[in-house]
């Protein structure tokens, strides 16, 4: 992508004129105080600048439940929430606020001359690697960037080039609390990569429809693939199993429930490669097993 096409997928949320690649950019084109309030920001954030150039992320990023580099936000050490004060404090040259911050919290970032900058899409691979893009144009390391999604694609097609050509398509579900995982999500991106057949995409779905049980056992899925925390798998896998029905699916009788880290399960940052790796052990026994 373009830094032209970059600035016109950004979601422009400042008062100043600030878009990636417009001449605007140049009083903050290095920004060294960089404030974040996604996860999926701190994330590319922390692998592709120095942390001095980090103002402070979301507390979320020391999450093991959600994050995928805690270790290095633990380090990092700066956090804030969407607490205006909290973050004007912090002198920001660059703001990435998320999907749900609240209008008044980037209207009074906008007020007090923040840079403001929003990323709206996180349903795809694409969309992934989309926003390393943006967010490397917008920091002025737009060769980390690259090098982030070479690495990405570079473990994806090492995954790929191990996955069995003599066996018919797995068709799999990921089902939580009454909904599932149809088209236009990651998780349906990561399917396809491996080969698998996410069922309520390949019947013409889009995002997290809620269905119920009985169109569950209609499915008949072989897999059913769900996130969990360390430690906690084989709690989820009963949980799941608790909900009357699941237990007589093909998946459940054969014991193919599949239980993917959930970090790596909702990430939308260059980590879904982890993803990619940990389902194709779960549904081939390919790639590098579990740690």
């Amino acid at each position: 992508m373009s830094r032209v096409l970059a600035a016109a997928a950004l979601l422009l949320v400042t008062g100043t004129e600030i878009s990636v690649g417009s001449p605007s950019i140049a009083a903050t084109r290095s920004p060294t105080r960089i404030v974040s309030l996604s996860l999926a920001t701190d994330e590319i954030l922390l692998d592709l600048v120095p942390q001095e150039r980090i103002a402070a992320i979301s507390q979320m990023a020391t999450d093991p439940l959600y994050s995928c580099a805690v270790d290095a936000a633990v380090r990092l050490g700066q956090f804030v929430t969407n607490n205006t004060e909290q973050i004007l404090a912090r002198r920001p040259d660059l703001v990435f606020v998320t999907s749900y911050s609240t209008l008044e919290t980037v209207q009074r970032l906008r007020k007090a001359g923040a840079p403001v900058l929003r990323l709206g899409n996180y349903e795809s691979l694409q969309a992934v690697e989309d926003n390393l893009r943006m967010v490397g144009a917008a920091v002025a390391e737009e060769a980390g960037a690259e090098r982030l999604i070479e690495t990405m694609h570079s473990r994806i097609a090492r995954v790929q080039a191990l996955l069995p050509r003599d066996r018919p398509a797995p068709r799999v579900l990921s089902y939580s609390e009454g909904t599932v995982w149809a088209a236009h999500t990651t998780f349906d991106d990561v399917m396809g990569l491996v080969g698998a057949v996410n069922i309520p995409a390949s019947l013409g779905l889009v995002g997290w429809p809620r269905v119920g049980v009985e169109q569950i056992l209609a499915w008949q899925p072989e897999v059913l693939i769900l996130g969990a925390a360390p430690g906690e798998e084989d709690a989820a896998r009963a949980r799941l199993l608790a909900i009357p029905g699941i237990a007589e699916t093909p998946a459940a009788r054969s014991g193919r429930i599949a239980v993917i880290p959930n970090n790596l399960f909702t990430t939308v940052s260059h980590h879904i490669a982890g993803f990619v790796e940990r389902a194709a052990w779960e549904l081939y026994q390919v790639g590098d097993p579990p740690r």
